[in-house]
C-alpha cells in the first residue's frame, strides 16, 4: 500500500471555525492498512502552546475505510478530505466534507469511517480542548 506521508500543519487555516490551529495530515487506502503517525499544531489563539487533534497515532487503531464494491469496478480513485471537529475526549462529534473526492460513493466512505474513529484531543498546555483537523483519505486502487 501507498502512504501518504503527513502534509505541513496548518495554523488557523482559512475555513475552519474558530481560528484554531489545525492537523493536517494524510492516509492512503486501498488494498492495504493505514500507516500509522501523528499530526499537531502550532501557536493557536489565547496563549500557550496549542497541540492540534491528531488521528494517526500508533495506538489508536482507526479502521480504513471500506473500498465501495461499485466504485472498486468503476475504477473510481480520489482523495476526500474531511474537516472533522474532536472533542475533548477523542471523538468526531462533527464530520464534514472539505473537499470531495468527485465520487459520492468515495465521500460518504470517508465519512463513515470517520464518524467511527477515534482522535489525541488537541492541547492547549496540559488541558485537552475541541479542535479541528483536516483529514485526508486517498482512495487508490493501485495500494
Amino acid at each position: 500500500p501507498v502512504e501518504t506521508p503527513p502534509a505541513e500543519t496548518a495554523t488557523s487555516p482559512s475555513g475552519l471555525p474558530g481560528g484554531e490551529a489545525s492537523g493536517v495530515a494524510g492516509a492512503a487506502f486501498g488494498a492495504g492498512n493505514p500507516g500509522a503517525g501523528q499530526s499537531g499544531g502550532g501557536g493557536g489563539e489565547g496563549g500557550g502552546n496549542y497541540l492540534g487533534p491528531a488521528y494517526k497515532a500508533a495506538y489508536l487503531s482507526n479502521p480504513k475505510p471500506l473500498y465501495p464494491s461499485v466504485s472498486r469496478r468503476m475504477e473510481e480513485e480520489g482523495t476526500v478530505t474531511l474537516r472533522v471537529h474532536i472533542t475533548v475526549d477523542g471523538r468526531a462529534d462533527e464530520v464534514l466534507l472539505h473537499q470531495s473526492s468527485g465520487f459520492e460513493r468515495l465521500d460518504r466512505a470517508a465519512m463513515d469511517a470517520v464518524r467511527r474513529w477515534r482522535f489525541v484531543p488537541a492541547r492547549r498546555g496540559q488541558e485537552k480542548v475541541p479542535g479541528w483537523v483536516l483529514v485526508p483519505i486517498q482512495f487508490n486502487l493501485g495500494s
